[in-house]
């Protein structure tokens, strides 16, 4: 998935999406008159993410080819940064239902790019890999449980473990809170 960012905010949306093999333009290529834009480099990409916080004349015309393009846009901007400005004409009638506009935080921007990610090709997700070793003692009774639950599941069970502390953080509101 070839995807066009346009990003002046502190947060590093290029590693995210490169974690999830996502080829990331952020420079159009120089070649006509028009700002040194090439007119046919938006045409290339799958989608566009824009990050609005941090306007600069990059993100407005790259917003406009967007638009005139009906490609899949993601507008984003933090929590505590709404551009009310660009957000009143991202909400006006005409602007195509490809362009969405939604906030972020440091704890979900990841989810935010993933569910925008995913409408496109469920085959691209930024679900944070494993990579911390635990080691966890288990009585034969529960290795037993274990085994048979995998087996039943048809999944391993380390995922399957990962999978219960996963659920069992969502349900937490006092976890999510802290968040």
């Amino acid at each position: 998935m070839n995807v066009y960012l346009v990003n002046n905010a502190p947060t590093d949306l290029a590693t995210m999406l490169k974690v999830a093999k996502v080829n990331v333009w952020s420079r159009l290529t120089p070649g006509s008159n028009v700002s040194g834009f090439t007119w046919n480099a938006l045409e290339r990409v799958d989608a566009i993410i824009i990050e609005l916080a941090y306007p600069s004349d990059e993100l407005h015309y790259v917003l406009a080819q967007s638009i005139v393009l009906q490609r899949p846009t993601l507008c984003l901007y933090p929590k505590n940064r709404q551009p009310h400005d660009m957000l009143a004409h991202l909400n006006k009638p005409g602007v195509p239902k490809t362009v969405s506009t939604r906030s972020y935080s440091s704890t979900n921007v990841r989810e935010v790019l993933d569910k925008f990610l995913q409408g496109i090709d469920h085959t691209v997700s930024l679900a944070e890999t494993p990579n911390i070793k635990f080691t966890l003692r288990l009585t034969p009774a529960i290795e037993r449980y274990l085994n048979w639950l995998a087996q039943y599941r048809k999944a391993n069970k380390a995922d399957y473990i990962r999978k219960l502390i996963k659920d069992d953080a969502d349900k937490n509101a006092e976890y999510q809170r802290l968040l």
